[in-house]
């Protein structure tokens, strides 16, 4: 796949650069989403294995600060995960990740999120996702309870 950099905010200093990424940044990309989730998948290696599979990193200088991991098929695509460094978050870097795949020529894209994570649903809100169904019990957290799950989507 050829990338072009987008750039979506000509404001914002100090702009990430974002790369497809491949299987050389798998343990990066597991380190990231623990840090920056509860409870993460125990193995992600799937997301760089399959077809139609896009996993997008930032870097700041040479340092993964972010990815986002999604299935494209035809003209949709659904979001896997997206998780960046705690450190980084809220300085536009999902954001930034985002708009990288919305330029894969997708007509419309898709995503759960669990209902208990509102600074993820005020993002997706702000760049104009809506709340389409609600996936009952759907997440199960570390303590043994469950949380449902908004699928949310948005029409590129």
């Amino acid at each position: 796949m050829i990338y072009t950099p987008y750039i979506f905010v000509q404001s914002m200093q100090n702009i990430p650069e974002v790369i497809e990424l491949n299987a050389a940044h798998i343990n990066a990309c597991h380190n990231i989403m623990r840090a920056a989730f509860v409870t993460s998948w125990e193995s992600i290696d799937f997301l760089f294995s399959r077809p139609h599979h896009y996993v997008f990193g930032a870097f700041k200088q040479t340092e993964l600060i972010g990815f986002i991991a999604a299935i494209s098929i035809e003209k949709e695509v659904e979001i896997l995960t997206c998780a960046v460094t705690p450190k980084h978050q809220r300085k536009g870097i999902a954001t930034r990740l985002f708009t990288t795949l919305m330029q894969l020529g997708t007509q419309r894209i898709f995503l759960d999120v669990d209902i208990q994570n509102t600074k993820a649903i005020g993002l997706y809100q702000k760049m104009g996702f809506a709340h389409t169904y609600t996936r009952r019990n759907y997440y199960l957290h570390a303590d043994k309870s469950r949380s449902d799950a908004w699928t949310m989507s948005k029409q590129v």
